[in-house]
């Protein structure tokens, strides 16, 4: 008896917990099964319901907007040689992200990206890969440029 009053408490506090966190959204269920920004109040429709933005998520919403070509894809390789034919073999050594930091090209990943890493190539958002080299690296802060 006592554990079932202890669960059925334990589900009430989940359900009114849940109910403070979204009981400020505002949220209609006339909108199409599409995620739109319309200008001026910006409102985002998410599956059926409507949800009004804040002033930060319109922000970041900006930020991502404008910086997301900066973003790019960071392919790493390193060197092996096959201990049978003695032959050098290029193998995947690890992959991640980073963004171009100035016009001069510069890229800013984290160290662990290309850590040990004897090629390096990065392609950016229009699919254009090229051949990066190490410039500079702090391994103790976790970045690469």
């Amino acid at each position: 008896m006592n554990n079932n009053i202890l669960l059925w408490g334990v589900l009430v506090l989940f359900w009114v917990g849940l109910y403070a966190t979204f009981s400020n959204v505002d949220v209609k269920l006339d909108q199409p099964e599409e995620v739109l920004i319309e200008q001026g109040e910006q409102i985002a429709a998410v599956g059926d319901a409507e949800v009004s933005l804040g002033s930060s998520e319109k922000a970041l919403i900006e930020l991502f907007e404008r910086t997301s070509t900066s973003v790019v894809y960071i392919n790493t390789s390193a060197f092996r040689r096959d201990y049978f034919s003695r032959n050098i073999l290029e193998v995947p050594k690890g992959s991640g992200s980073g963004f171009v930091w100035d016009k001069d090209g510069h890229i800013v990943t984290n160290w662990h990206v290309i850590q040990g890493a004897k090629k390096i190539e990065v392609t950016f958002v229009g699919g254009r890969t090229i051949e990066a080299e190490l410039a500079g690296e702090a391994p103790d802060k976790d970045l690469a440029l």
